[in-house]
């Protein structure tokens, strides 16, 4: 949806605003350490797990494009 708002730049804040907020605490420092701070506000949300599993598969497609693209750059 980026094109339809005629923006340059946008942000993916997520769950941090209701972090800051103080409607949500921070996952413990394990899964803040591991970087599965998601996973872990997931399994405690678990209405949230839909919209983040639904959208995994095509980051991690996107993310194995971009990396493959710029290993065949680098020959």
């Amino acid at each position: 949806n980026r094109d339809k708002l005629n923006v340059s730049l946008m942000l993916g804040l997520g769950g941090s605003v209701d972090i800051y907020a103080g409607k949500v605490e921070r996952a413990p420092q394990f899964w803040q350490k591991t970087g599965l701070e998601w996973f872990y506000r997931m399994m405690k949300q678990p209405k949230r797990a839909k919209r983040i599993l639904g959208s995994l598969p095509p980051f991690m497609l996107a993310v194995y494009k971009e990396k493959r693209a710029e290993r065949k750059a680098a020959r």
